[in-house]
């Protein structure tokens, strides 16, 4: 069948989100991590950010703003949506928030308040830049406006003290996340599986991947990780 499945009939993209998932769902039984027992607070965390992101995802491909390749999906949608697209948004915050558990949790490296501050105030003002720069860009104009607000709400005014961690574990991610976008828009896998209309992105590209995808990518797991951080204090402290 060519291009479009591969290990019984699993679209490409499903073996993607499966492959982001094996290894830290796995690790999550560790003795030394035990990311099982903060379930309670993850869950709710991802099923919130997820219903947000979907419906963006479902009002930009509607606007084809971006798509995806048939050839590369097992053929089931929700709203124009592959299911593999849907999944996404529990793999990636699954992933992501255990490799934050485990710098936390480890008392792994973090950055300095102030440099915490100073990366975050650097990239509101790149994301203004850009956002008003290219307000006739729809990816552009809308990843960059949340990305900014989301940074001035939690680093400025909220002032959450985890934001210095967070940091550190979108450096980490970075490198599975340019692998998996990499992928999922380039053709290595016979053909691309997203693809972006060039009218509504900038055009600068971190080898295939839109540059809007980093921002987006960041306000994801920071929305993910804000909530299950808020769901964790709210099942150690009841009372709260």
């Amino acid at each position: 069948m060519g291009n479009r499945n591969i290990f019984n009939n699993m679209s490409n993209y499903l073996i993607l989100d499966l492959l982001a998932l094996l290894p830290t769902f796995l690790l999550s039984f560790h003795k030394k991590i035990e990311f099982y027992k903060k379930w309670k607070a993850l869950l709710p965390a991802i099923i919130l950010t997820a219903v947000f992101f979907i419906g963006w995802d479902i009002i930009f491909t509607v606007k084809a703003v971006w798509g995806f390749n048939p050839v590369q999906v097992c053929g089931r949608y929700f709203f124009n949506l592959p299911i593999e697209e849907l999944l996404f948004f529990f793999v990636v915050p699954y992933s992501s928030i255990f490799t934050y558990e485990v710098i936390k949790n480890f008392n792994l490296n973090r950055l300095p308040e102030f440099l915490s501050k100073s990366v975050s105030l650097l990239l509101i003002i790149l994301m203004g830049v850009f956002a008003f720069g290219f307000s006739d860009r729809l990816y552009t104009f809308y990843v960059c406006l949340l990305t900014a607000v989301l940074l001035i709400f939690f680093e400025f005014i909220l002032k959450f003290s985890w934001m210095n961690r967070f940091y550190v574990a979108f450096a980490i991610l970075l490198v599975p996340f340019i692998i998996m976008n990499g992928l999922l828009t380039s053709s290595l896998m016979g053909s691309v599986v997203v693809w972006y209309n060039p009218a509504h992105i900038m055009g600068p590209r971190l080898f295939t991947i839109p540059i809007e995808d980093v921002f987006y990518g960041l306000s994801l797991i920071l929305i993910n990780i804000a909530l299950y951080e808020f769901f964790l204090m709210k099942k150690e402290s009841p009372g709260l």
